[in-house]
This record gives C-alpha cells, structure tokens and sequence, in this order.
C-alpha cells in the first residue's frame, strides 16, 4: 500500500513539473523523438543495443538506480550504448552538472522532450528501455529492479 502510494505520489510529482516546461541548462540539449528515433536507429545498425533511462535529479529511486546503470555503461560501454533521458523542469535541470558527477555518470545525458516522454509513455520514473541489436524493442519498464536484474536486461540487449 506504502509503495503504490509512493509511485502515485512520483507519478504525480512527475506530471507537475513535466506541466511547468522543460527549460535547458547551458550544457543539456533536449533529446526530441525524432533525434531519438535516429540514434536508435544508427546505433543498431552498427550492430549495438540501446538502454535507455527516464531520471530526475529528484527521484530517490532513481538515483538509486543510476550508479548501477552507470557499472553496467562501464562494463558493456562499447555493445550497448547508455542514454540518460532527465525529466527534471527549469529549477532542478540546472543541478543536472553535479548530479552526473556524483553518480558517475559518464553516458551520454539529455533532457527529454515532452513528446518523448509522451511517445514512451512514462508516467513515473526511473523508466528504462530497451532496444536488442536488431532494432527491436526488448524491454520498457517502470521502476527500479536489482543490481543483478538490470545486468540480465543488459545482457538480452546483446542477443
């Protein structure tokens, strides 16, 4: 009941400020579906998967989740390519610089436009997705899963 409330809350929390805009700090360029769709695209082409991951700087279980996923850009970085997607609005966008920082976060990171988020359907986060060497969607999942879990999604993008 105490986690259904949460994610709710999350959900809701998310939606608010998805509502006031996505402003862009100096550094961070909004990903658009179609620059996303491209990339995808690209990337399997040359014979990579894709993992994507919907974060805010705000998000406990997110930043939870991020280091886990930054081990994991680590150790498959050149089968898979990793792509951080932040749904964070105007007044948290600009603490995006520190926060790669203190998760390690080496992966590429952009802020998600509204259509993207729309498209994907992301109603709470953290919100991963997949997409194996063929192109093909393999996974789209709302939150967080264990260390070993995520290691096994990694491992089915490189089917």
């Amino acid at each position: 009941m105490v986690a259904r409330f949460a994610a709710r809350l999350m959900a809701l929390v998310m939606a608010l400020s998805l509502c006031l805009g996505t402003a862009m700090a100096q550094d961070v360029k909004e990903m658009s579906a179609k620059e996303l769709d491209a990339l995808i695209q690209k990337t399997t082409k040359e014979g990579r998967g894709v993992f994507i991951n919907f974060f805010a700087t705000w998000c406990p279980p997110c930043g939870f989740e991020i280091p886990m996923i930054a081990k994991l850009e680590q150790k498959y970085g050149k089968k898979i390519l990793f792509i951080g997607l932040s749904v964070d609005d105007k007044k948290t966008l600009d603490k995006l610089a520190s926060y790669k920082k203190d998760k390690n976060i080496t992966y590429p990171v952009y802020s998600a436009s509204r259509e993207l988020v729309g498209r994907y359907g992301v109603s709470s986060i953290p919100f991963n997705v997949g997409y194996g060497k063929s192109g093909k969607m393999e996974f789209a999942y709302a939150g967080v899963v264990e260390e070993s879990e995520l290691e096994d999604l990694a491992k089915d993008l490189l089917k």
